[in-house]
This record gives structure tokens, sequence and C-alpha cells, in this order.
């Protein structure tokens, strides 16, 4: 439901960059769900397809925060799974996603020092 709902919010005001961030929350917390319910390759598709939505032609906001999450997240599973090479490409989609977060939501030195926490943790992880 929610991510029919965030289709729709989207469909009908492509230019409120609310909309994104919210089907882009409702893709990862699908995934995310899915993965704890041990559905882990459906939690990887939902997760693929919600990162998908940063190159959507409707989407005019830029790259809403959830992809972010979603690569990841995705670094993490793939990881989990052996796949080395999966796991780099979603580590390297995680490192650029947030460096453009922190230009495009002027987020400051503050929540740049946590990503790069968050991608010294996920690094040494994989």
């Amino acid at each position: 439901m929610a991510l029919q709902a965030g289709a729709d919010y989207v469909r009908f005001n492509p230019a409120d960059s609310l909309g994104w961030q919210l089907w882009s929350e409702a893709y990862n917390q699908t995934s995310l769900c899915l993965f704890q319910q041990g559905h882990v390759q459906e939690a990887i598709d939902q997760a693929r397809a919600g990162t998908e939505l940063e190159h959507d032609s409707r989407n005019t906001s830029g790259i809403p925060g959830n992809i972010y999450y979603a690569w990841a997240n995705l670094a993490r599973w793939e990881t989990l799974r052996g796949n080395r090479e999966a796991a780099e490409k979603a580590f390297q989609e995680s490192r650029r996603c947030g460096a453009v977060l922190i230009r495009q939501m002027q987020l400051g030195p503050d929540f740049a020092l946590l990503v790069k926490v968050g991608d010294v943790e996920l690094e040494n992880r994989m």
C-alpha cells in the first residue's frame, strides 16, 4: 500500500520532493521488512527498484535521502551473500549519494561526519 501511495503522490504532483522522499522510504521499509523475514532476493530487488527513483524522468527534486540508505543496505546484503562485486558497486553508490545529499540539502559538517563514520563502518564489514 505504501509503495502505491508513493507512486500515486508522485504521479499527481511530480514536482513535490516530499512525494519522492515518501516513495523512496516506502521502498526502503519494504526491502527491510522482506530482509528481516528472510526474503533476501526480494529485499534486494525492492531496494534496487527504489534506487531507480533517482533516474525517473519526472524527478526534478534530486536524490531522495532514502536512496542513500538503500544503497548502504544493498552493500551489506550483497556482502552477506558473498557477492563482492555487487557489494562494492552498492558501497560506491552509497558514498556518491551521501556526498550529493550533503550538497543538495546543505546538511553541513556534522552530517558529513556521520556519513563518513557510516562509510567506514560499512567498508569494514565488507
